[in-house]
């Protein structure tokens, strides 16, 4: 029996238990989270998990100017994953990287800190689209991003110029098998899943005691705790305050985006670390998001609503025939991954 238990276990209990006491809001806002679950998380991020844990950066000669930064060999892979994987993408490429002893442990929880990205699927689907920011809101929110990244690894550089450094030539680790990459992004995308559904049972369960909150303040609680549902709750400000509010919570992530990320990484940094590092990130990307609309105003989109119910989330568009088989194919790899996973569990 070992003496640690997982995250997902504790979370099934600790369901189960509010689940007594407030079944009827629990059983809502989980049967919300597997919606989600089915029809977002998993067709968008199992193929960039597997392909993050498949990346294997060329270690035959180290680039200068990347030895220089203290970046690993092949991280321009890595950035790009980041940048249109999603939130959790980052982390398993830093884990990956760094089980292939190619980065420091230091630097790979530096890295960790900094990895986190909304992809694109997220800002020009789901915010300009689906909850009606506007495209050029939605662009504007990519380009703050990836401009905090940037400043982010050029911060992480300097941090680490006094740090040895990475000698690739001591890698002993052999790169992950296809069987191995499908095994590490079931279980990390059944950990994810996991994450959202106690996240959204949580909320179920504490929804009644805030109702003598103003509902400003319970939305910014609720998009601080989870980003999608966050954003889509943004109904009582006016248009501008809603797009800062966007670009606030899409670079911090949310604590059900922390748990995700911390069920990936083994080489974990200090959670106020990382918590103090995504808040900064924030702010900065406030800061930019907000200079971008000053520089080129942002004017209303025609359509009145611009945040949706919190219990209603945009479903994903299968009407194109490539979507379609993207989607198909992703669940079936998914599939048939769990059930590797669920051997291999048994196994070990």
């Amino acid at each position: 029996m070992p003496h640690r238990i997982q995250f997902s276990r504790a979370f099934v209990l600790v369901l189960l238990c509010l689940g007594c006491i407030y079944s009827q809001n629990i059983s809502l806002s989980v049967k919300t989270g597997l919606h989600l679950c089915i029809e977002q998380l998993i067709p968008s991020l199992f193929l960039f998990l597997a392909l993050a844990n498949l990346y294997t950066p060329p270690i035959q000669k180290q680039n200068r100017i990347l030895k220089m930064l203290h970046l690993p060999s092949g991280f321009m892979g890595m950035f790009f994953l980041t940048c249109i994987g999603g939130f959790p993408v980052g982390a398993a490429c830093v884990q990956n990287v760094y089980s292939q002893s190619l980065l420091a442990s230091a630097q790979a929880k530096k890295l960790s800190c900094i990895m986190v990205c909304c992809g694109p699927g997220f800002l020009l689907g789901f915010i300009a689209n689906g909850l009606s920011a506007g495209a050029k809101a939605g662009w504007f929110l990519l380009i703050s991003q990836l401009t905090v990244l940037l400043i982010c690894l050029g911060i992480y550089s300097f941090s680490c110029r006094h740090d040895a450094p990475i000698l690739l030539q001591n890698s002993t680790a052999l790169p992950s098998s296809f069987s191995d990459s499908m095994f590490h992004s079931a279980k990390s995308m059944a950990n994810i899943c996991t994450t959202v559904l106690f996240i959204c049972g949580i909320r179920g369960a504490i929804t009644p005691l805030l109702i003598h909150l103003p509902q400003k303040i319970t939305s910014i609680i609720w998009g601080l705790t989870e980003v999608a549902s966050g954003c889509s709750g943004l109904h009582e400000f006016d248009y501008q305050t809603t797009l800062l509010l966007y670009a606030f919570f899409c670079s911090f992530g949310g604590f059900c985006v922390h748990l995700q990320i911390y069920g990936i990484l083994k080489n974990k940094p200090s959670y106020f670390k990382f918590a103090g590092i995504r808040l900064l990130c924030a702010a900065a990307n406030t800061a930019i998001f907000k200079l971008l609309t000053i520089l080129s105003p942002i004017m209303p989109p025609d359509s009145a609503c611009i945040a949706l119910n919190p219990a209603i989330q945009p479903q994903s568009s299968t009407s194109s025939p490539v979507i379609f088989f993207l989607l198909l194919l992703t669940t079936l790899l998914f599939c048939a991954s769990c059930i590797t996973f669920l051997h291999r569990e048994r196994t070990f």
